[in-house]
């Protein structure tokens, strides 16, 4: 699921520099958001393939 959101956003992360002919704050705007929830969901994903320790409580 994140895999497709991923790959949905760096597709439109790559057509919108084509789109660009001079300077736009709303186009970079719009990539800079792209980028940044790509990373995230990257992180995510990563942190879901990693096995994560578990705590191990102890009786004092």
């Amino acid at each position: 699921m994140l895999e497709n959101k991923i790959k949905k956003l760096e597709t439109e992360f790559d057509r919108l520099p084509v789109l660009v002919v001079d300077e736009n704050d709303i186009i970079n705007h719009k990539l800079k958001q792209i980028s940044e929830t790509t990373f995230k969901l990257k992180q995510q994903e990563s942190e879901s393939n990693t096995p994560q320790s578990v705590p191990i409580h102890r009786r004092i």
